[in-house]
């Protein structure tokens, strides 16, 4: 998005713009990704995720309407939910008046959602996270990561109270935000050749 609206400006312009100088790049970016695998923060990393995926990690099987090939395929398909403006604005206060973010409400009621269609009670759901510090805003690049929230659901839980569960986790992952997905991959499954 970056580059498309930089683009369209320079286009709508008539004169000559000035885009504002950049102090940072990606390489900066990748070089400070590097640095981490030489500090101490990366065995507090190490040490919150082991905890977090600790034991055996859930597979979810989903009811599904054909039975799986044999051969992997890696095909998908995508699915598009709008929610109306006033639902949205509904359940915006229905969640800041339980002190949560609508965010978090949402993948609470898709893990509800989850635990209803397969009876699993570990469920893990990653969250695709954006790593732009202030310091990068405008570089090009991919600062994505993906944070594994693994959450415990069970019948004796409120739905308030799995809110709760959710957020908390929420929370302490982004804490933990900078140790780069396949590298916890590789740290869980040393054996894992994808």
């Amino acid at each position: 998005l970056i580059f498309k609206n930089e683009l369209l400006e320079l286009y709508q312009e008539k004169n000559i713009i000035d885009l504002p100088l950049l102090t940072q790049s990606y390489q900066d970016y990748v070089e400070a990704e590097i640095k981490l695998f030489d500090s101490s923060r990366l065995q507090q990393l190490q040490n919150y995720w082991g905890k977090q995926l600790v034991g055996e990690l859930p597979l979810l099987n989903l009811p599904m309407s054909q039975s799986r090939t044999v051969m992997r395929s890696y095909n998908g398909a995508s699915e598009v939910l709008k929610i109306a403006p006033q639902l949205k604005d509904k359940l915006q206060v229905l969640a800041e008046s339980k002190n949560i973010t609508l965010p978090v409400l949402l993948l609470t009621a898709f893990q509800v959602l989850i635990y209803r269609y397969t009876g699993e009670e570990d469920i893990i759901v990653g969250l695709l996270t954006e790593l732009i510090k202030s310091e990068l805003a405008g570089v090009v690049g991919n600062f994505t990561n993906i944070l594994p929230l693994r959450v415990a659901i069970s019948d004796n839980l409120t739905f308030w109270e799995l809110c709760y569960q959710v957020k908390e986790v929420w929370e302490n992952a982004i804490a933990y935000q900078d140790y780069p997905f396949p590298s916890l991959v590789r740290q869980l499954q040393p054996d894992f050749n994808p």
